[in-house]
């Protein structure tokens, strides 16, 4: 196993590049980071994986903070908090 291909399992990414596999998904890897990243990528299908998991979790995390709130839950949260209010 060489240094550049560390992976821990079949599901998990190498274990130097989870780090900077955040920093691509989330788009602030740059300059040789990015490029050392990109260059293991080609390699390494256990990182690939992980990539694409991270980028479809920020996705769905986007997503959801844009999404409208749901009425059901609201009314819960302001009765939640108007029940504490009347405890104090």
């Amino acid at each position: 196993m060489s240094f550049f291909h560390r992976h821990r399992g079949p599901d998990e990414p190498c274990r130097h590049m989870e780090g900077r596999l955040n920093l691509v998904a989330d788009g602030r890897a740059r300059g040789l980071t990015l490029w050392y990243t990109l260059a293991h990528l080609a390699t390494c299908p256990y990182c690939r994986r992980f990539l694409d998991s991270l980028k479809t979790l920020l996705a769905r995390l986007h997503q959801v903070r844009q999404s409208e709130p749901n009425e059901v839950v609201v009314a819960r949260i302001v009765e939640q908090y108007r029940s504490a209010q009347a405890r104090e």
